[in-house]
């Protein structure tokens, strides 16, 4: 081989060499990165090297990069951001085909390749366009072309920009290649906000996001598409029992859900990551960063379940049901028999699945475009100075001979090792095969597309696939840099050599998936006849593995795994996706409650379980909750709502409560968050939100009035002047029976019980005040919309009415009683003259005596008009039946006749005595005597509530009234007489 700046040769400098090993010697003085260009292999392979091309492709590749560079695809590659540069990158394993599903997904092949040309036409009974690439978005000529095989000479003139194919300069190359990498990766987070505004994004999609979630806090994104989704799982429920087949476009919506809940986070996280790029001093960094772990496993969580149930429920729900050995024709091909293995395997698929998820959630990689050709080593075999250095540079000379490379060139391989490792590990063997162009390793780049699959006889693959496994396996086993016993490892599907420089639980679970992917497939080929030219090939490898599917992969990774791979098993997100994979909803469902119960979550991790919770519930028609409060599903539910209603979301509880197990938990539980609601608006917003998410109202609401009464039972005051904070709750529940005009009349059902309450208790104005604070059209109201029958709305009214003249005819007493006491003590007598009074003192003590006989006056006009209104208002409630049921002298009186004749013997002969009072102060005497026929009349039978004490107080009173009126008609009669002696006298 040939190299600008050196070439190989029988020999370096005198250096001992033979016809089996080339050797190396320079062709000029100097070699550096800055005069380095692109190698060219010569067709003369060393007889002795292990991994000569003829290994990896049969006929000797010429690659004639001298006259070409790879900057034009390569540099496009890098300038992409890293999602579009996932989506357009190979597999790391299935290059031939592209497994296009049609629904979204990466291809299943291809992982995240929608660039991959493959012009193949396959018929063999089903729709290879479904199956393979032909439809992709970009299938361009000029794209790399995985599956050329080796003895092909790859054209890398397409990816020179130039148009007449002329080289650009060494310098100008990689200046700018240097400046592409660069700003590729310092703005891939933030989409190359540089220079932007404070608060200027120049990505409109992003900006847009950014104004439509302003204000909005993830839950109320959630509830957004979780309300939709409702709606429209409703709707098929109905369709479903009406034999309804017009909807079906809907029966998948579940799916649109879980990617709008990806796609949330898959911007929020651009934004939150351009936010932290952006402003340099942020006061709140830690907080950001941390925000920003949680929201990429979130969204990685999202994404694994969509693209794993795209595939279970729409794309290929029947293929689950298959059995697995199917015929197949014995001239079919190798890429048919993945293509059909992939078709008929649903376990094949998820692999797939699994294994571009977690090649896309890859980090990010840092290229560097240094040459790899150990220079110092060159430079010391040049120099005669060896040290115990190889004396050759073909690439198998360290392990042929035993010996090292410079440790500076040592440390070159590493790094170009550990970049093609993340290449590999993020999916992009494209990528990888170019890198190794770039830096000088050609050699390298052949071992990697030894994978290649034949498609017919006449088409593309590589008919010593079977070595190319075993050479990789040697390699692996034999190789002394981790990295590169890694690399191998995992194409020989050898898990031992690879895991060493796996840094965490997805890189571990990356490699068992994608080994076990190769396994599978390599079963399924070994059936298939080889082509005819392959007879150099060897035998296959066999395979000998302790797992066979995801399930024992994830086993492994929990039990037989380092410590620290264990532990982050154990984490929570990580526990998510693990049961997800698994397709275990009863595991999934008791690992959430056991996260929740263990009190270390945030937030953001019961909204995540809640949302699974709700995915599966949506997943399956007409499902039915589980009725148990205290199953996963129910306690993970109530745990967000009461989060909801601790964080005063209050807009949000009634759908979430919605979803909760069976109407006696919805209504426990939406009644005891709506004794919190003080505010009257509140109030009607979260009861037209209960309504509209089909909860009972009525029962509901109802359930609140019981609930803050019982809570408040016992603790009144039972002072009369004090109304303590429990009655205000109690008054204030009754206005939740008052929005519907149908429970108007359970508002004053509620009404009476409680005023019973409060009089038992003489608490008159607690009363009081809960009379006022019903709407003044309930009693109306509640005689057209009650749906009690007439007799119990008429005792219900009735009963209420009797209450509100009780409390009326107490209050005008008192303000008798109040104006009685004000009575002017000072008589006019007082201000009599006496003849020996000056002319001043005369004015002042008629002022006096006027101003005295004017307070007397007013008093008494208010004496009589207060005293006029409250012996109307007792004669009211004396003349009528006030709270007299019939039936109270039955044998057996019930419990509520009981009260009431109990309120009765409280409360009537109060008001007797008080009219009584009355008549007296207003000088009705002889209407006081009489009050004792009111008692004893036998149509009320007042009698009833009065004790002998208080019969006897009674006509006590009474009497000592007749005596009173027996005295005023004397001195009315005596006065007559005085006056009528005066009279004869004057006439005398």
């Amino acid at each position: 081989m040939s190299f600008k700046g050196f070439s190989w040769s029988d020999q370096v400098n005198g250096a001992g060499g033979n016809d089996e090993t080339p050797s190396t010697t320079p062709s000029t003085t100097t070699s550096s990165s800055s005069t380095f260009s692109s190698p060219t292999f010569s067709s003369e392979p060393s007889t002795l090297n292990p991994f000569s091309s003829s290994l990896f492709g049969g006929n000797t590749t010429n690659i004639s990069p001298s006259s070409t560079t790879p900057t034009s695809l390569f540099s496009q590659q890098l300038q992409q951001p890293r999602q579009q540069q996932q989506s357009s990158s190979s597999s790391s394993m299935f290059d031939t085909t592209n497994y296009n599903n049609n629904n979204g997904f990466s291809s299943l092949f291809g992982g995240n390749s929608n660039n991959n040309t493959y012009n193949n036409n396959i018929d063999q009974g089903f729709d290879s366009s479904n199956i393979f690439g032909n439809n992709n978005k970009n299938n361009n000529q000029n794209e790399f072309d995985i599956n050329m095989l080796p003895d092909d000479d790859i054209d890398l003139s397409k990816y020179n920009h130039s148009n007449d194919g002329a080289i650009v300069s060494e310098d100008t190359y990689r200046s700018a290649l240097n400046d592409r990498l660069m700003e590729q990766y310092d703005n891939e987070a933030n989409r190359s906000v540089s220079g932007l505004q404070m608060d200027e994004i120049d990505d409109p999609d992003l900006d847009w996001f950014r104004h439509q979630t302003l204000n909005k806090t993830d839950d109320d994104i959630f509830y957004e598409i979780i309300e939709k989704q409702a709606t429209i799982a409703s709707n098929n429920n109905n369709n479903n029992m009406n034999n309804d087949t017009n909807n079906q476009d809907n029966q998948f919506a579940y799916l649109q859900m879980v990617d709008q809940f990806k796609t949330y986070f898959v911007n929020k996280l651009s934004l939150l990551k351009y936010q932290l790029e952006r402003h340099y001093h942020l006061p709140n960094k830690k907080d950001t960063e941390r925000q920003i772990d949680q929201v990429q496993n979130e969204k990685n969580t999202w994404d694994i379940l969509c693209r794993l149930y795209q595939d279970r429920d729409k794309d290929y729900p029947e293929e689950r049901d298959q059995p697995d050995d199917i015929q197949m024709d014995s001239n079919i091909s190798q890429v048919d028999v993945v293509a059909l293995n992939i078709k008929r395997d649903y376990q094949m698929r998820e692999n797939i699945i699994v294994l571009n998820w977690l090649e896309e959630m890859a980090s990010m990689i840092k290229y560097t475009d240094e040459p790899v050709y150990w220079k110092k080593t060159l430079e010391a075999i040049k120099t005669g100075n060896k040290q115990h250095l190889v004396q050759f540079l073909d690439p198998d000379a360290q392990q042929r001979l035993n010996l090292k490379i410079d440790a500076i060139d040592e440390k070159d391989d590493h790094q170009f090792l550990s970049t093609l490792w993340s290449l590999l590990r993020v999916g992009n063997r494209e990528l990888a095969i170019q890198f190794c162009q770039l830096v000088g390793q050609h050699w390298r780049a052949q071992t990697l597309i030894g994978d290649a699959k034949f498609a017919s006889e006449l088409e593309i693959g590589n008919p010593y696939r079977n070595l190319w496994r075993q050479s990789c396996l040697t390699l692996s086993n034999n190789a002394s840099d981790e990295y590169e016993r890694a690399i191998y490892g995992v194409l020989a599907a050898n898990v031992g050599n690879a895991l060493p420089v796996c840094k965490n639980w997805y890189d571990y679970l990356w490699v068992y998936v994608r080994v076990l992917i190769d396994i599978k497939l390599n079963e399924e080929l070994k059936s298939i006849p080889v082509p005819p030219t392959s007879y150099e090939d060897i035998p296959p490898l066999p395979t000998a593995s302790t797992f066979r599917s995801t399930t024992d992969i994830l086993h492994i990774l929990r039990t037989n795994s380092p410590v620290d791979i264990i532990k982050q098993s154990m984490e929570p997100y990580n526990i998510i996706q693990d049961r997800l994979i698994s397709d275990d909803y009863q595991t999934l469902l008791q690992s959430l409650l056991d996260i929740l119960k263990s009190g270390k979550q945030s937030p953001d991790f019961l909204r995540l379980s809640i949302g699974l919770v709700l995915f599966y519930r949506f997943r399956t028609i007409n499902y039915q909750p589980n009725p148990d409060e205290q199953s996963p599903e129910n306690v993970i539910i109530h745990s967000y709502i009461q989060y909801l209603i601790d964080t005063q979301k209050h807009e949000l509880v009634a759908l979430y409560t919605s979803f909760l197990g069976n109407d006696v938990q919805r209504t426990k539980l939406y009644s005891k968050f709506l004794e919190g609601i003080t505010e009257l608006e509140e109030r009607q917003r979260c009861l037209g939100l209960a309504e509209r998410y089909n909860l009972d109202t009525e029962l509901i609401t109802e359930t609140v009035v019981n609930n803050i009464n019982a809570k408040n039972r016992g603790v009144s005051s039972r002072s009369m002047s004090t109304t303590t904070e429990a009655d205000v709750a109690k008054i204030d529940a009754i206005g939740w029976l008052c929005f519907n005009p149908q429970q108007r009349i359970e508002a004053i059902l509620k009404s009476n019980l409680l005023i019973r309450e409060f009089v038992e208790n003489n608490k008159l104005d607690a009363a009081q005040q809960l009379i006022d604070a019903l709407p003044k059209n309930s009693v109306a109201i509640s005689k057209m919309e009650s749906t009690r029958s007439e007799s119990e709305t008429i005792d219900i009214i009735k009963e209420f009415t009797n209450w509100s003249q009780y409390l009326e005819a107490t209050r005008r007493i008192g303000i008798w009683f109040h104006n009685y006491s004000k009575k002017p003590k000072q008589s006019t007598l007082h201000f009599r003259l006496t003849g020996k009074e000056s002319y001043a003192q005369k004015l002042d003590l008629e002022r006096k005596k006027k101003e005295v006989e004017e307070e007397f006056g007013q008093w008494s006009q208010n004496n009589m008009l207060y005293g006029r209104d409250a012996i109307e208002s007792v004669n009211t409630i004396i003349k009528q039946s006030w709270l007299c049921p019939e039936s109270i002298q039955d044998v057996n009186p019930s419990e509520y006749q009981k009260q009431i004749h109990s309120l009765r013997v409280s409360c009537i002969p109060p008001l007797f005595f008080s009219l009584h009072q009355l008549l007296v102060g207003t000088e009705q005497y002889k209407k006081s005597s009489r009050i004792c026929n009111l008692i004893a009349d036998e149509r009320l039978k007042w009698y009833n509530v009065f004790n002998r004490e208080q019969i006897q107080e009674m006509l006590s009173l009474v009497q000592k009234s007749l005596i009173t009126m027996m005295e005023r008609q004397d001195n009315q009669s005596n006065n007559s007489y005085d006056i009528l002696q005066y009279k004869q006298k004057i006439k005398q």
